[in-house]
C-alpha cells in the first residue's frame, strides 16, 4: 500500500517535470519565432495571432478596463492638482487685494495727516461725532463744531477716506450732517475709468443707488466713483466708493467711508477761488514800478 502511494507520487512528479519541460520548450520556440526577422516567420506570427487573440479577447478586456480606470484616475489626479494650485493662486490674489485696499486707506489717511489739499479752495476742520440722530426716515449725525468755528451749511464731510455727507444744519457749538444714505441726498458723480456721469441717490440703506447713467454698458462693478463738483455742492474729486450690483442687477454704491466707525470727521472748508479780471491783478506792483523807472 505504501509502495503504491510512492509510485503515484513519483508518477505525478514525472508528469510535472515533463509538462514543465514542454512549457519551457514552447516558450523558447515562441520567443525564437518572435525574434526571427523573416517573411515566413512573420506569416506564422500573424496566423497565430489571428487564431488565438480573438478567442482570448475576453481575458484581455478586464486588463483594458483596468488600464482605462488607471488613465482616468491619473487625469482626475492632474485636474485635482490643477484645482489645488488655482485655489492657492486665488487665495494669494485675495491676500494682495486686501493689502492693496489697506494701503489705499493708509495712503488717504496720510494725505489727510499731511494736510494735502484735494482742491486749491479746500481746507478742513476735524470734528468728533457726538450722536447719531438718524431714524428710519432720516440719516443724520451730530458733530461738535458749529458757527463759532466758522462752519457753514453745505460743507462736505469725510472720514479721511471717503465722502460721508454734508452739513445741513449749523448751531453755535454743534452741526448736523446729512449722510449720503439719506433719501434726500443726491450727488452728481463721475464714474472712472469710463467718465460716465450719474447721480448717487440715498435710499436709507448702506448701498445708495446710481441713477441717470447714460451708458450703463460702460459701467462695471468695481469702478471708482468721485464727485464732479457740478453745482458747487461738493468739491470735485472726492472719493465716494465703488460700483456694485445687487441681486436684481441694479447699480449701487459700496461707500468708501466706514459708516460703522464714524468717530471723527473732516469738515471740508470751501472758500471761493479768487477770480482774476484784469491783468493788473496778476502783475505785481514791483513790476509796475520798474516799468515807470525805465520810462523816466
Amino acid at each position: 500500500m505504501a509502495r503504491n502511494n510512492n509510485e503515484d507520487v513519483n508518477n505525478a512528479s514525472r508528469i510535472r517535470r515533463v509538462l514543465l519541460g514542454i512549457l519551457v520548450v514552447f516558450c523558447l520556440i515562441l520567443f525564437l519565432l518572435w525574434r526571427i526577422d523573416n517573411s515566413r516567420a512573420e506569416n506564422i506570427r500573424l496566423a497565430i495571432l489571428d487564431k488565438f487573440v480573438p478567442n482570448v479577447s475576453f481575458l484581455i478586456s478586464p486588463f483594458t478596463v483596468l488600464q482605462n480606470i488607471f488613465l482616468d484616475f491619473s487625469s482626475y489626479s492632474e485636474i485635482f492638482q490643477i484645482n489645488q494650485d488655482l485655489t492657492k493662486e486665488i487665495q494669494k490674489l485675495k491676500y494682495w487685494k486686501e493689502q492693496a485696499i489697506q494701503w489705499e486707506a493708509k495712503y488717504a489717511k496720510l494725505m489727510d495727516l499731511n494736510n494735502v489739499k484735494l482742491d486749491p479752495k479746500l481746507n478742513y476742520f476735524t470734528a468728533m461725532v457726538l450722536a447719531d440722530s438718524g431714524s428710519g426716515f432720516r440719516q443724520n449725525i451730530l458733530i461738535n463744531v458749529g458757527s463759532k468755528d466758522g462752519i457753514k451749511n453745505g460743507w462736505a464731510t469725510t472720514d479721511g477716506l471717503g465722502l460721508v455727507g454734508r452739513v445741513t444744519g449749523v448751531g453755535e457749538q454743534t452741526s448736523l450732517v446729512m449722510l449720503l444714505t439719506d433719501t434726500s441726498s443726491k450727488i452728481a458723480v463721475a464714474i472712472q475709468p469710463s467718465g460716465e456721469k450719474a447721480i448717487v441717490q440715498g435710499d436709507n440703506t448702506r448701498f445708495p443707488t446710481l441713477e441717470l447713467i447714460e451708458k450703463g454698458d460702460l459701467v462695471n462693478a468695481g469702478d471708482r466713483i468721485f464727485t464732479t463738483g457740478d453745482g458747487e455742492v461738493f468739491p470735485k474729486g472726492l472719493l465716494i466708493g465703488r460700483v456694485v450690483r445687487d441681486s436684481n442687477g441694479r447699480e449701487r454704491v459700496n461707500l468708501a467711508a466706514d459708516y460703522k466707525r464714524l468717530t471723527f470727521l473732516k469738515v471740508m472748508r470751501m472758500t471761493p477761488i479768487e477770480s482774476v479780471i484784469e491783468s493788473d491783478a496778476i502783475i505785481g506792483q514791483d513790476t509796475t514800478d520798474d516799468k515807470e523807472t525805465s520810462d523816466d
